[in-house]
Order: structure tokens, then C-alpha cells, then sequence
């Protein structure tokens, strides 16, 4: 968040500021996830499926970033 106030040119900020607009931030767009849920556009599962982790610690985001976002063929692999 600090980085972002100095590439915003903000002048006047304290730790405590970065602090509560960072967790604001999180807080935010998690109640937009909320939304879509609660109005019935995309099932939980949707919302929060990215951030699940495997064995290892690494998400799903992760996982399909490192196959560039190619999703394969639909078969198995050996």
C-alpha cells in the first residue's frame, strides 16, 4: 500500500493510514464478491476457488499461471 500512495503522489500519509486503507482494500472486495454471490450471479465456489491451495501451499491462480493460462486439451496427461 505504501508503494502505492508514493506512486500516487501522496503526499501526507502515516503507517497507520497504509494500514487501514490496505485492510479497507481487502474489506472491499471481498463484500463485492459477496454481492455477486448474495444476488445469486456466481456460486461461492466461484468467488473464492482461485485463492484454494493445493498440498504444497500453491493456488489454483498460481497453478494456471504457470501453464501461461493454457487450460490443455481435456485429456488426462500420463
Amino acid at each position: 500500500m505504501q508503494r502505492v500512495l508514493e506512486l500516487q503522489q501522496v503526499k501526507r500519509w502515516e503507517e497507520e493510514d497504509i494500514y487501514r486503507v490496505g485492510w479497507r482494500n481487502i474489506r472491499d472486495g471481498v463484500m463485492a464478491q459477496f454481492a455477486l454471490y448474495e444476488t445469486e450471479i456466481v456460486d461461492m465456489p466461484q468467488v473464492f476457488l482461485p485463492f484454494a491451495t493445493d498440498a504444497k501451499g500453491q493456488t489454483l491462480y498460481e497453478k494456471v499461471a504457470e501453464s501461461k493460462f493454457l487450460l490443455g486439451f481435456g485429456q488426462e496427461e500420463p
